[in-house]
């Protein structure tokens, strides 16, 4: 197959009606995936591995606006590309390289093989760079960096992207299918994207609160903050008085916007992070949080020995699930961040919820 996508390759190339890709395709099985990030591209990564082996697989439709991982690269909003990744780059499209459902312990390890192909060690080695990423410490890379690992493992599978922005979800008329109903960022045509199973990716469109206004030039959302960073800096020159500015919300996005605020404004700005607790809560980084991310239902530490944690996820509810999630994903800033706060003297912490904006 071939990747057609806008971004960074000729927009060209795009073609609408998506083709099933090499290898035994599942009758009629059709996975869509919404938002061609990390995560679209190890769907994809480990289809094109499990077609290569022999497996049947479903077709893979992903539709994304913007193009693959084209927010990563700091040009679309998000990130300006030079933020540092929150988590370990080992921890890419196909960790954490230890399947158990494809056979014997050969298959998987054949699997996990080929897997590892595509890995961050294998990008490195194959772009030369993996002995200076060793001998600096195996530094974690920035968002343009991974982006670009991304790119490169999508250019290894190849695969079909529809370029257009999702407008409406809807169940078929049996109620068997899913159906995105899209706008082409190409050509402004409207088309269908029809699958048997969906997959939702990506932050999605930004929160916005009442009295919110959608066009003003100091109030931004975390798409739109990273195509002003610039303004920010050119503010601390000409300002006779601190800036007063306040980021609602306390995730990655709002840990990546604080960073930025102090990099660009230094000392020029007071910065109020609100939140429901008041308190700015790093990722937790324990070992027990982890393996539960790596090994959800104790299936690896079962077959293989090892650590085996009394928590699984399969057997928490959706309250506990939620929580665990706000803990150690959502809502936190990373063991980074957190740093260059702890040294910052102008961010504190409101504890309070958004509800009206006057401007």
């Amino acid at each position: 197959m071939q990747v057609n996508e806008a971004f960074p390759f000729d927009q060209t190339r795009l073609q609408t009606d998506v083709v099933p890709g090499e290898g035994a395709a599942l009758p009629g099985q059709c996975l869509l995936v919404l938002g061609a990030g990390p995560k679209a591209i190890a769907i994809a990564a480990k289809r094109h591995v499990l077609a290569k082996r022999g497996y049947k697989v479903p077709r893979l439709v992903i539709v994304d606006s913007k193009g693959v991982v084209a927010h990563w690269s700091g040009g679309f909003g998000f990130t300006d590309g030079r933020q540092l990744l929150g988590t370990r780059p080992e921890k890419d499209v196909g960790y954490p390289y230890a399947s158990t459902s494809w056979g014997d312990d050969d298959e998987n390890q054949e699997i996990a093989g080929e897997m590892f192909l595509l890995s961050w060690h294998s990008y490195l080695v194959h772009m030369g760079k993996y002995l200076d990423w060793v001998d600096r410490g195996r530094t974690r890379p920035t968002h343009r960096e991974w982006s670009c690992y991304l790119q490169w493992v999508a250019s290894r599978i190849e695969f079909d992207v529809v370029l257009a922005e999702v407008r409406t979800i809807v169940l078929s008329e049996d109620g068997k299918r899913w159906q995105l109903v899209c706008r082409s960022t190409v050509d402004d045509a409207t088309l269908t994207v029809e699958g048997d199973g969906l997959v939702i990716t990506g932050p999605g469109t930004p929160i916005t609160i009442e009295g919110q206004p959608a066009n003003h030039s100091r109030v931004m959302d975390g798409g739109s903050f990273w195509l002003h960073v610039e303004e920010f800096a050119r503010l601390r020159v000409t300002v006779s008085t601190p800036l007063h500015i306040g980021v609602i919300g306390t995730g990655e996005t709002a840990a990546a916007i604080v960073i930025a605020l102090l990099s660009e404004c230094k000392e020029k700005a007071f910065i109020e992070v609100v939140s429901p607790n008041g308190v700015l809560y790093s990722r937790d980084e324990g070992f027990e949080e982890n393996r539960l991310f790596s090994d959800p239902d104790g299936k690896l530490a079962r077959l293989r020995g090892g650590h085996k944690h009394e928590l699984s996820w399969l057997r928490m509810n959706e309250r506990d699930r939620r929580e665990f999630l706000r803990r150690t994903d959502r809502g936190v800033f990373s063991v980074y961040a957190m740093e260059e706060v702890n040294r910052a003297e102008n961010v504190r912490s409101v504890m309070g919820t958004a509800r009206r904006m006057q401007v």
